[in-house]
């Protein structure tokens, strides 16, 4: 009977490789430490003096929308702009150094490389999520703020930024040359202000403040969900044939009979076509037939 650490050592072994140097490359970056610092540091002033300030009001007021407002945005601020960002470098690094080129030559394929992206990114969403999770808890005491819109709009929140994160890796996979870089990051940057813009206004102002029933609620994410698999799906195949190389030209065909340049020892023989057989001269035997 194997034992739980066995179990966890195998489920290990079936992950994603490059899913633990995503991890570790985030983690030991400065921006992280700086961003995740940051987050910790200003929830934790805003819950107390936001709590002292309105000390006087809390028998009679529920004020718990009022944090969970201000938490959302630190929690948009770090899953649409910190995430996908570290998510376009760490792609387009990949066509810098001749690093893609030490990738290549592994067993991981494109899909794997995408794909060891997107998994590591959504490992810091959930770390990022567990740095603000103390301080949700805290708005929902405070009242006025229900398990489900927290549940809508957390759930909703992390659709938006894995579909931002998939767009991010496409077009980190797109910058091939430095000026294609810096224009993609430009896009980037716009696409994340607006989405980051839109998922406020959804998240807060119908959810939280409830213009919206519970159904009406349920439809809405569903169809939104739907969206961005589509999106996600696109990036992830755009993003797969970008990392997919070849070395023929344009046009090239290969002849079916022409012979491999090897033999692999799985590979049958291949059988070579028949040549025609070239009628031969008949050669004189003696010197005089060959003076004649």
């Amino acid at each position: 009977m194997t034992s739980l650490e066995d179990r966890l050592r195998s489920l290990s072994d079936r992950l994603n490789p490059l899913v633990v140097r995503e991890i570790r490359q985030v983690v030991k970056a400065r921006s992280f430490v700086t961003v995740f610092t940051l987050l910790l540091i200003g929830s934790w002033l805003y819950s107390v003096f936001g709590v002292i300030n309105k000390f006087n009001v809390l028998e009679f007021q529920e004020i718990g929308p009022l944090f969970f407002r201000a938490y959302l945005v630190a929690l948009i601020a770090c899953l649409m702009f910190a995430i996908p960002s570290n998510a376009f470098f760490s792609m387009a690094q990949e066509f810098h150094d001749r690093a893609f080129e030490m990738l290549a030559i592994t067993t991981l394929s494109p899909g794997n490389i995408v794909a060891g992206k997107v998994q590591g990114a959504v490992v810091m969403m959930l770390v990022y999520a567990s740095a603000i999770a103390p301080f949700i808890c805290l708005s929902y005491m405070l009242g006025g703020l229900g398990v489900f819109e927290i549940i809508t709009s957390l759930g909703g929140l992390f659709l938006v930024s894995l579909a931002l994160t998939m767009f991010a890796v496409m077009m980190g996979a797109l910058c091939q040359k430095p000026w294609l870089e810096i224009l993609n990051l430009i896009i980037l940057l716009t696409v994340a202000v607006i989405t980051a813009g839109i998922s406020y206004g959804v998240f807060v102002e119908l959810v939280i403040a409830g213009g919206s029933s519970i159904l009406d609620a349920i439809t809405g994410l569903g169809c939104f969900a739907i969206f961005l698999v589509f999106v996600g799906l696109i990036s992830l195949g755009v993003a797969q044939a970008q990392l997919t190389t070849t070395f023929l030209p344009i046009g090239y065909r290969r002849d079916p009979n022409a012979p491999l340049p090897y033999h692999h020892p799985n590979n049958p023989p291949r059988p070579q076509a028949a040549q025609p057989v070239q009628p031969s001269t008949p050669q004189p035997d003696t010197r005089e037939e060959r003076d004649r």
